[in-house]
């Protein structure tokens, strides 16, 4: 009889304990590799989510915050910049092309971005792709409207529906702009981030949508603009019209760079990640000691097969081998239905994710870091099951036989 049957044979015998065990093992190696993909692929989800902008440009507020509402839609513009700043900008010796951008409407829940045609040119994503339109075109006057391809997918909107706006950005509102109505020019393609849940009108459309509703004390006046995405001549220009925005004299403004920025939100994350990893390994060393009492306690009704394999001739190294065997196998076995498990979530929860941030998670081969990880809860696996091999080790034939008195 082979090792390896010799294990499976054993085991069939206390399947309901190890049944248990094996469970706990794939829950914990779940949950370690699940915070380490989230934060992996969300930070490169992240980091996708814009590409080819150099610099952007809002009213004095912080870098962060900045860069939450104008890239991903996370809060709102507490002020706007004036069409002179913007002409100022655009004026400055080394810009290339600016993008204005204009927030506060929305429809069904989902965020309107008041714009150029430009935008579609200009906003790149995931390494310099360009946005791919899947129907129809950009707009071309103040009664069109361009989709992301989750709202037209999510609302079932095609090509020449009409829809009207919302002023404000909650799902629920009593201010709409009936008297408005766009029709629906474009679709764009998936990206697989926020873009995707967006709605692009033209910044005349907003403007005349706001005339009759203008508040001349309200900072947020739709003459003037929310941000800007700005491209520069040269990669040495970045720094110095950097440096002129943020200190520019006759409007408080704030400039960043976006993957700068980006870092610093992750640096800000750092402490949150830190404290799901511990918690995920802290879950994997209780299931190992789960694992090392179980065998321990198992091996005390077991001292009878010992002996019996010790009289059939099992020499010492052999009954060691079992246990470590064993200990392998839930290992091994317990990996794979965490994965199977964790791929499974991955697979009915990505939709919902998506819907909700936009962000699109993958559920791709294990990465090296991940394998690292696997590799170390399987190791940590064999070494705990050393102290109850090793004890099985040192028994002897009477130590068993003793059981039957």
């Amino acid at each position: 009889m082979t090792m390896l049957s010799l294990t499976l044979k054993s085991m069939r015998n206390r399947r309901f304990t190890l049944g248990l065990t094996l469970l706990s093992v794939a829950i914990s190696v779940m949950l370690l590799l699940g915070v380490e993909r989230l934060q992996s692929q969300l930070k490169q989800s992240f980091t996708q989510t814009i590409s080819g902008t150099d610099i952007i440009v809002g009213p004095r507020t912080s870098q962060v915050n900045l860069l939450l509402y104008t890239v991903f839609g996370i809060g709102e513009p507490t002020n706007s910049l004036s069409l002179a700043a913007w002409q100022h900008i655009k004026s400055m010796p080394g810009v290339s092309w600016t993008v204005p951008l204009s927030f506060g409407d929305s429809h069904q829940g989902y965020r309107v971005v008041g714009t150029n045609q430009e935008y579609f040119a200009r906003r790149l994503y995931a390494n310099k792709q360009a946005l791919i339109f899947q129907q129809g075109k950009p707009f071309e006057d103040e009664h069109q409207v361009v989709l992301g391809a989750q709202v037209a997918n999510a609302l079932g909107y095609q090509l020449g529906q009409q829809l009207v706006l919302s002023h404000g950005v909650s799902k629920v509102s009593f201010s709409k702009h009936g008297n408005h109505p766009l029709s629906v020019a474009g679709i764009l393609a998936p990206t697989g981030t926020p873009i995707d849940q967006r709605i692009f009108v033209p910044l005349a459309a907003l403007d005349e949508m706001h005339a009759p509703m203008r508040d001349p004390h309200n900072p947020l006046n739709h003459d003037d603009i929310s941000a800007l995405y700005l491209g520069v001549e040269a990669p040495q220009d970045v720094l110095r019209i950097l440096r002129a925005i943020n200190e520019f004299d006759a409007e408080p403004m704030t400039a960043l760079l976006p993957l700068m920025t980006m870092q610093q939100v992750w640096r800000l994350m750092d402490s949150v990640q830190l404290g799901l990893l511990l918690l995920a390994a802290i879950v994997v060393a209780s299931t190992l000691l789960t694992l090392l009492t179980n065998m321990l306690t198992s091996l005390s009704q077991r001292q009878r097969e010992m002996a019996v394999l010790r009289a059939l001739g099992a020499a010492p190294r052999h009954i060691f081998s079992l246990l470590l065997a064993e200990s392998l196998l839930v290992g091994v076995l317990g990996i794979v239905l965490g994965l199977a498990a964790l791929y499974g979530l991955q697979y009915a929860g990505a939709p919902y994710l998506q819907a909700v941030s936009g962000l699109r998670l993958s559920p791709d081969w294990p990465q090296p870091q991940e394998i690292t990880l696997l590799a170390m809860v399987l190791g940590c696996a064999m070494l705990v099951s050393l102290v109850p091999a090793w004890r099985a080790y040192r028994m002897t034939v009477h130590d068993g036989m003793q059981m039957r008195g």
